[in-house]
Protein backbone atom coordinates (compact mmCIF):
# COMPACT_ATOMS: atom_id res chain seq x y z
CA UNK A 1 0.00 0.00 0.00
CA UNK A 2 1.09 3.93 -0.41
CA UNK A 3 0.39 6.73 1.06
CA UNK A 4 -3.10 8.44 -0.55
CA UNK A 5 -4.95 11.37 -0.10
CA UNK A 6 -4.00 12.97 3.27
CA UNK A 7 -7.61 12.68 4.09
CA UNK A 8 -8.09 9.44 3.39
CA UNK A 9 -10.28 7.65 6.40
CA UNK A 10 -8.86 4.66 5.55
CA UNK A 11 -6.68 2.83 8.44
CA UNK A 12 -2.82 4.03 8.18
CA UNK A 13 0.44 2.75 10.00
CA UNK A 14 1.74 4.76 12.63
CA UNK A 15 5.18 4.79 11.42
CA UNK A 16 5.20 5.88 7.92
CA UNK A 17 1.71 6.92 7.41
CA UNK A 18 0.70 4.37 4.67
CA UNK A 19 -2.87 2.95 3.79
CA UNK A 20 -3.28 -0.55 5.33
CA UNK A 21 -5.90 -2.98 4.81
CA UNK A 22 -6.86 -3.35 8.95
CA UNK A 23 -3.63 -3.02 11.80
CA UNK A 24 -4.55 -6.14 13.43
CA UNK A 25 -6.12 -9.90 12.73
CA UNK A 26 -8.31 -12.12 15.39
CA UNK A 27 -7.11 -16.17 15.50
CA UNK A 28 -8.55 -18.33 17.62
CA UNK A 29 -11.81 -15.96 18.40
CA UNK A 30 -9.74 -13.94 20.95
CA UNK A 31 -6.42 -12.98 20.59
CA UNK A 32 -5.23 -10.66 18.57
CA UNK A 33 -2.22 -10.58 16.18
CA UNK A 34 -0.50 -7.13 14.97
CA UNK A 35 -0.07 -6.70 11.87
CA UNK A 36 3.37 -5.83 10.03
CA UNK A 37 3.21 -2.39 7.83
CA UNK A 38 4.13 -4.03 4.12
CA UNK A 39 5.84 -0.28 3.27
CA UNK A 40 8.02 0.10 6.32
CA UNK A 41 8.38 -3.53 7.60
CA UNK A 42 7.05 -2.51 11.39
CA UNK A 43 4.58 -2.59 13.30
CA UNK A 44 1.57 -1.25 11.43
CA UNK A 45 -0.19 0.09 14.96
CA UNK A 46 2.00 -0.50 18.42
CA UNK A 47 -0.37 1.61 20.54
CA UNK A 48 -3.50 -1.12 19.83
CA UNK A 49 -1.94 -3.31 22.79
CA UNK A 50 -1.01 0.16 24.71
CA UNK A 51 -2.18 1.34 28.02
CA UNK A 52 -4.63 4.38 27.64
CA UNK A 53 -1.48 5.91 30.30
CA UNK A 54 1.19 5.68 27.44
CA UNK A 55 -0.39 6.58 24.27
CA UNK A 56 -1.69 9.82 26.67
CA UNK A 57 2.08 9.89 27.59
CA UNK A 58 3.08 10.11 24.00
CA UNK A 59 0.22 12.72 23.17
CA UNK A 60 2.14 14.98 25.44
CA UNK A 61 5.42 14.24 24.45
CA UNK A 62 4.23 15.09 20.75
CA UNK A 63 5.24 11.70 18.86
CA UNK A 64 3.35 11.59 15.24
CA UNK A 65 2.53 7.76 15.73
CA UNK A 66 0.49 8.60 18.42
CA UNK A 67 -1.69 11.42 16.34
CA UNK A 68 -1.71 9.00 13.67
CA UNK A 69 -3.42 5.91 16.02
CA UNK A 70 -6.15 8.64 17.17
CA UNK A 71 -7.18 9.92 13.74
CA UNK A 72 -7.04 7.14 11.96
CA UNK A 73 -7.43 3.80 13.78
CA UNK A 74 -9.23 4.80 16.48
CA UNK A 75 -12.56 3.81 17.73
CA UNK A 76 -15.79 6.56 18.38
CA UNK A 77 -15.33 6.28 22.07
CA UNK A 78 -11.81 8.19 21.69
CA UNK A 79 -13.41 10.59 19.85
CA UNK A 80 -16.27 11.14 22.33
CA UNK A 81 -13.72 11.47 25.28
CA UNK A 82 -11.91 14.89 23.66
CA UNK A 83 -15.53 16.19 23.01
CA UNK A 84 -16.29 15.92 26.48
CA UNK A 85 -12.50 17.09 27.41
CA UNK A 86 -13.48 20.25 24.71
CA UNK A 87 -16.35 20.71 26.76
CA UNK A 88 -14.72 20.92 30.00
CA UNK A 89 -12.03 22.86 28.89
CA UNK A 90 -14.57 25.60 27.42
CA UNK A 91 -16.57 25.64 31.04
CA UNK A 92 -12.93 26.17 32.83
CA UNK A 93 -12.16 29.02 30.27
CA UNK A 94 -15.25 30.64 30.93
CA UNK A 95 -14.13 30.72 34.99
CA UNK A 96 -10.79 32.05 34.38
CA UNK A 97 -11.88 35.07 31.88
CA UNK A 98 -14.77 36.10 34.60
CA UNK A 99 -10.79 37.34 36.07
CA UNK A 100 -11.10 40.19 32.90
CA UNK A 101 -14.58 41.04 33.75
CA UNK A 102 -15.22 43.97 36.36
CA UNK A 103 -18.59 43.04 37.69
CA UNK A 104 -18.31 39.13 36.98
CA UNK A 105 -21.62 37.10 37.23
CA UNK A 106 -23.63 34.31 35.88
CA UNK A 107 -24.56 36.54 33.01
CA UNK A 108 -20.91 37.26 32.01
CA UNK A 109 -19.73 33.42 32.99
CA UNK A 110 -21.73 32.32 29.82
CA UNK A 111 -21.14 35.63 27.71
CA UNK A 112 -17.11 34.36 28.29
CA UNK A 113 -18.15 30.89 27.16
CA UNK A 114 -19.97 31.98 23.93
CA UNK A 115 -16.78 34.25 23.56
CA UNK A 116 -14.20 31.09 23.33
CA UNK A 117 -16.40 29.17 21.27
CA UNK A 118 -17.12 31.95 18.74
CA UNK A 119 -13.11 32.31 19.13
CA UNK A 120 -12.21 28.89 18.56
CA UNK A 121 -14.88 28.75 15.31
CA UNK A 122 -12.83 31.88 13.17
CA UNK A 123 -9.69 30.18 14.48
CA UNK A 124 -10.54 27.11 12.43
CA UNK A 125 -11.92 28.53 9.52
CA UNK A 126 -8.69 30.61 9.49
CA UNK A 127 -7.07 27.27 9.18
CA UNK A 128 -9.38 25.53 7.00
CA UNK A 129 -9.79 27.95 4.23
CA UNK A 130 -5.97 28.07 3.50
CA UNK A 131 -5.38 24.10 3.86
CA UNK A 132 -8.16 23.88 1.55
CA UNK A 133 -6.57 26.55 -1.06
CA UNK A 134 -2.97 24.81 -0.73
CA UNK A 135 -3.92 21.38 -0.55
CA UNK A 136 -6.87 21.43 -3.38
CA UNK A 137 -9.08 19.00 -0.94
CA UNK A 138 -13.14 19.95 -0.37
CA UNK A 139 -14.58 21.73 2.51
CA UNK A 140 -16.54 18.81 3.80
CA UNK A 141 -13.18 16.54 4.20
CA UNK A 142 -10.78 19.42 5.38
CA UNK A 143 -13.71 20.66 7.60
CA UNK A 144 -13.77 16.86 9.71
CA UNK A 145 -10.20 16.25 9.70
CA UNK A 146 -9.13 20.04 11.42
CA UNK A 147 -11.91 19.77 13.67
CA UNK A 148 -10.74 16.11 14.87
CA UNK A 149 -7.04 17.47 14.70
CA UNK A 150 -8.16 20.12 17.23
CA UNK A 151 -10.18 18.36 19.51
CA UNK A 152 -7.34 16.33 20.02
CA UNK A 153 -5.22 19.08 20.28
CA UNK A 154 -7.51 20.29 23.04
CA UNK A 155 -5.95 17.40 25.48
CA UNK A 156 -3.46 20.21 26.76
CA UNK A 157 -6.11 22.24 28.15
CA UNK A 158 -6.03 19.40 30.78
CA UNK A 159 -4.14 21.85 32.46
CA UNK A 160 -6.91 23.83 33.11
CA UNK A 161 -7.77 22.17 35.96
CA UNK A 162 -5.22 23.21 37.85
CA UNK A 163 -6.84 26.90 37.90
CA UNK A 164 -9.05 25.61 40.43
CA UNK A 165 -6.04 24.84 43.47
CA UNK A 166 -4.33 27.86 41.76
CA UNK A 167 -4.20 31.50 43.40
CA UNK A 168 -3.15 32.79 39.89
CA UNK A 169 -4.78 30.98 37.01
CA UNK A 170 -3.70 33.19 34.21
CA UNK A 171 -0.33 31.71 34.05
CA UNK A 172 -1.85 28.44 33.76
CA UNK A 173 -4.56 29.08 31.45
CA UNK A 174 -1.43 30.94 28.88
CA UNK A 175 0.73 27.47 29.61
CA UNK A 176 -2.37 25.18 28.61
CA UNK A 177 -3.57 27.13 25.92
CA UNK A 178 0.04 26.66 24.57
CA UNK A 179 0.25 22.98 24.84
CA UNK A 180 -3.35 22.75 23.32
CA UNK A 181 -1.88 24.98 20.22
CA UNK A 182 1.21 23.07 19.94
CA UNK A 183 -0.37 19.70 20.33
CA UNK A 184 -2.89 20.98 17.65
CA UNK A 185 -0.57 21.65 14.91
CA UNK A 186 1.57 18.67 15.26
CA UNK A 187 -1.85 16.57 14.95
CA UNK A 188 -2.20 18.76 11.77
CA UNK A 189 1.34 18.42 10.35
CA UNK A 190 0.04 14.26 10.47
CA UNK A 191 -2.58 15.37 8.81
CA UNK A 192 -1.47 17.26 5.93
CA UNK A 193 1.46 15.08 6.06
CA UNK A 194 3.75 18.48 6.14
CA UNK A 195 6.81 18.71 8.48
CA UNK A 196 6.36 19.84 11.70
CA UNK A 197 7.96 23.16 11.47
CA UNK A 198 6.40 23.87 8.25
CA UNK A 199 2.87 23.17 10.35
CA UNK A 200 4.29 25.39 13.38
CA UNK A 201 5.29 28.46 10.85
CA UNK A 202 1.44 28.27 9.08
CA UNK A 203 0.40 28.15 12.79
CA UNK A 204 2.05 31.06 13.99
CA UNK A 205 1.14 33.20 11.33
CA UNK A 206 -2.63 31.96 11.82
CA UNK A 207 -2.42 32.77 15.52
CA UNK A 208 -0.74 36.13 14.64
CA UNK A 209 -3.77 36.96 12.04
CA UNK A 210 -6.20 35.85 14.76
CA UNK A 211 -4.69 37.66 17.96
CA UNK A 212 -4.95 40.64 16.10
CA UNK A 213 -8.32 40.35 14.90
CA UNK A 214 -9.87 39.66 18.27
CA UNK A 215 -7.73 41.98 20.12
CA UNK A 216 -9.09 44.10 17.62
CA UNK A 217 -12.58 43.36 17.25
CA UNK A 218 -13.88 41.12 20.52
CA UNK A 219 -14.48 41.72 23.87
CA UNK A 220 -11.37 41.58 26.24
CA UNK A 221 -9.32 38.19 26.45
CA UNK A 222 -7.05 37.18 28.65
CA UNK A 223 -4.33 37.51 26.49
CA UNK A 224 -5.13 41.31 25.53
CA UNK A 225 -6.07 41.93 29.38
CA UNK A 226 -2.50 41.48 30.31
CA UNK A 227 -0.79 43.08 27.11
CA UNK A 228 -2.97 46.00 28.13
CA UNK A 229 -1.83 45.98 31.73
CA UNK A 230 1.84 44.85 30.68
CA UNK A 231 2.18 42.77 33.90
CA UNK A 232 1.64 39.97 32.65
CA UNK A 233 5.73 38.42 33.20
CA UNK A 234 5.94 40.31 36.51
CA UNK A 235 2.84 38.11 37.80
CA UNK A 236 4.59 34.83 36.34
CA UNK A 237 7.45 35.46 37.94
CA UNK A 238 5.79 36.28 41.11
CA UNK A 239 4.49 32.79 41.39
CA UNK A 240 7.31 31.19 40.42
CA UNK A 241 9.25 32.59 43.31
CA UNK A 242 6.15 31.72 45.69
CA UNK A 243 6.82 28.17 44.29
CA UNK A 244 10.37 28.36 44.77
CA UNK A 245 9.60 28.89 48.86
Amino acid sequence: MTKNSVFSSSKRCVECGAEIEDTYEIFCGQFIRLKMCPQCKKIADKYIEYDNVLVYLDLFLQKPPVYRHLLYNHDKAIMAFFVKLFLGSMLLEGYIRQSTVQFPNFYSFLRNIAQAIFEDVIFLIMCIIPIVLIKKTTIEETVVMVSQSFLIGSLGKIFLCLVLMWNDPLPIYFFSVGMSNLAYFVCLSVVLDWKVWKTLVFGSVILAIFTLLTSKFLPITPFTYFVINGNFMEMVLQDLFKLAE
